[in-house]
């Protein structure tokens, strides 16, 4: 009966993994502008209701609040989240903005103080 019970579990493990849904296309963001001691990447997600901004970063100040920002085409910006920086590990953010990614054209980081620490333009 022990043997029937773990021949079960198997198979729904192995019916599990096939059925795992893909994960959403990313777009990479080519160059990622970033200040002295700081490394970041980025990659976008296009959806129907706005910008999905996914960033890695390391070199932050732990403690510290950051904000990003998206600034449209027009040249309007709209908030994208915030996050703290954490000491020693990189950090993984995924930010989200209610500009498409069509009417796009940057977005900015900055720091407590307002200094842009990660920026990047958004390709077309």
């Amino acid at each position: 009966m022990a043997s029937a019970a773990a021949a079960v579990v198997v198979t729904a493990v192995v019916v599990g993994d096939g059925d795992a849904p893909s994960g959403p296309t990313v777009i990479a963001v080519p160059e990622v502008q970033v200040v002295q001691g700081v490394r970041a990447t980025a990659g976008l997600v296009d959806h129907t209701w706005g910008l999905e901004i996914k960033l890695q970063a390391t070199g932050l100040r732990a403690g510290e609040r950051f904000r990003m920002w998206v600034v449209a085409d027009d040249g309007s910006t709209r908030e994208a989240g915030e996050f703290v920086g954490v000491a020693g590990t990189e950090i993984t953010c995924d930010m989200s903005s209610s500009v498409l990614l069509d009417d796009a054209a940057a977005f900015r980081v900055v720091d407590a103080s307002g200094d842009e620490v990660i920026s990047a333009d958004i390709p077309s």
